[in-house]
């Protein structure tokens, strides 16, 4: 159960040996009425949340910060507990009593770290095992021991799914399993990786309709995004895309219609299906009208929106490497606070970005990440925004689908680094870009323009002499590419001169082999 301040064990009703107070078996009692009437019972498990009293009970499952303090702060209210510790065994006893029950799924909110935890004594003696160290501050990024430090975490996640699953089919193998995984943003500072998760799971979803603050700067293709990375990692298994009626964090109040209306088309045209939820006293209101109108079309259409199979010829990339090692923020959610990362290059925005100019342009398109580069051979055209961090074999799958006749879009620092985050003396695809990197970036450019190169078969529809610059740009050198932009020459203020052409690069373009870039 979860109050306002936090799940316990004292709001079990069903039968089990952890209750601490025994409350009438409302599961018992509620699970044949349900399967009567053909509904389906996925049992909500919250194991992310709990109130302070119950870690006071508890202390040696608190997660902590590297301060010593406890996490005693989630949702401003409750304390959060930790996978490493003994904790584990009080989840796995409450999964074998709920299965006992015919039930027909189990799914986990959460658990997850935090960007400031877990340095409880359970984790700091597993990774001390592991390394023969003390674990660093997740802040310090540029901590030798960091990378290792998330590894571990991402490790302890999977560990944990892994054997709440094996005790769960273990009991019967048709109970559903799924829990609240990651979507376009960083793993690092919750844990979650979804090619680790969907192993050990047999549904990919995350809270991509889940809509907070100003909607002025909330990407209205949010499910969208979700749903289309979710659907590429889920390795054939259904993906969902959790979307809620509420405006969080103001959760007793809903969203327009309207809104309601843009998360569940978002969803369905991405691939995946949606999940529906809101809190019980705003199930009648009227602004609900429009998820029944949706279901109903769902049901009416069944073909169109089970075991689909994308069409799409273009592929975005979500630079999952790159948000881990190099620059992304973390947009704020139910489990994570809004971290900003420096503006130059940030992954995160890039990607949001490349995905609205795609959707504006009614561009059909799937987005994949890097695990995808095996399969490249369906697409003609690759959008890498930002995609900084590659590895070798990303390079070697990337110039390959270019020889063959593809088409790959690159920006900004594409390739300069390798898949740990070191930066490489030029980009790995400089023979594929056709031009080599000078050696740094230049900006912010706040009232400074690209000149486009009239002529080029390529810009024949553009027809401005000046169009505003990027407030960051990269020098490099051309070698075998044709240029078809150049920055202007910088302006000491937005009145300053008519502007006069630089002669460094804004956009080029390369051939190599059968493929463009």
């Amino acid at each position: 159960s979860a109050g306002s301040s936090g799940a316990d064990d004292g709001g079990f009703y069903f039968n089990s040996k952890l209750a601490a107070i025994k409350h009438s078996d409302r599961l018992k009692a509620y699970l044949p009425l349900a399967h009567r009437a053909g509904i389906r019972v996925i049992v909500y498990v919250n194991v992310h949340w709990y109130s302070k009293d119950f870690g006071s009970r508890h202390p040696d499952w608190l997660q902590k910060r590297h301060d010593g303090s406890p996490v005693d702060t989630v949702y401003s209210t409750g304390v959060s507990f930790c996978i490493n510790s003994s904790y584990r065994e009080w989840v796995f006893q409450l999964l074998k009593e709920l299965c006992a029950y015919p039930i027909d799924g189990i799914f986990y909110d959460g658990p997850i770290f935090f960007s400031d935890s877990c340095y409880c004594d359970s984790c700091v003696h597993e990774f001390q095992k592991r390394t023969g160290k003390n674990p660093p501050q997740k802040s310090d990024k540029n901590h030798p021991l960091w990378k290792e430090f998330i590894s571990f975490q991402i490790d302890s996640y999977e560990r944990f799914l892994k054997e709440s699953n094996e005790i769960i089919k273990s009991i019967r193998q048709d109970i559903l399993f799924y829990i609240n995984g990651n979507s376009h943003w960083p793993n690092w500072p919750t844990g979650r990786d979804n090619h680790r998760i969907i192993k050990h799971t047999d549904i990919l979803g995350a809270e991509g309709g889940f809509l907070y603050g100003d909607l002025n700067q909330t990407p209205v293709y949010k499910p969208g995004m979700t749903g289309k990375l979710l659907v590429s990692q889920a390795r054939g298994k259904p993906a969902i895309v959790f979307d809620t009626g509420e405006h969080r964090s103001w959760n007793w109040f809903l969203l327009p219609e309207a809104e309601v209306s843009i998360l569940l088309a978002e969803t369905l045209s991405s691939g995946a299906n949606y999940w529906y939820a809101c809190f019980a006293p705003n199930i009648n209101q009227p602004e609900l009208d429009v998820v029944k109108r949706y279901n109903l079309l769902i049901k009416k259409n069944p073909d169109a929106f089970f075991q689909t199979k994308s069409l799409a010829n273009v592929a975005l990339v979500w630079p999952g490497r790159s948000a881990e090692t190099y620059l992304s923020s973390v947009p704020f959610t139910d489990f994570t606070r809004e971290i900003k990362d420096e503006e130059i290059g940030d992954v995160h925005q890039e990607f949001a970005g490349w995905y609205e100019v795609l959707a504006r342009s009614q561009v059909p398109f799937d987005v994949i990440d890097e695990e995808g580069f095996d399969n490249l051979s369906q697409y003609q055209m690759i959008v890498l925004p930002n995609a900084a961090c590659l590895s070798a074999e990303d390079t070697r799958a990337l110039k390959e689908f270019v020889a063959e006749g593809g088409t790959l879009v690159s920006d900004f620092e594409t390739s300069l680094y390798d898949e740990q985050g070191n930066k490489r003396d030029d980009f790995a695809l400089a023979e594929i870009i056709g031009a080599h990197f000078s050696g740094h970036k230049f900006g912010p450019m706040m009232w400074d323009y690209i000149i486009p190169q009239h002529g080029k078969h390529l810009l024949s529809g553009i027809i401005k002499r000046y169009l505003p610059a990027t407030r960051y740009g990269i020098e490099v050198s051309t070698g075998t590419a044709d240029v078809l932009f150049f920055f202007a020459e910088r302006m000491a203020g937005c009145y300053d001169h008519l502007p006069e052409i630089s002669r460094e690069p804004f956009l080029l373009v390369n051939r190599y082999k059968k493929g463009t870039s």
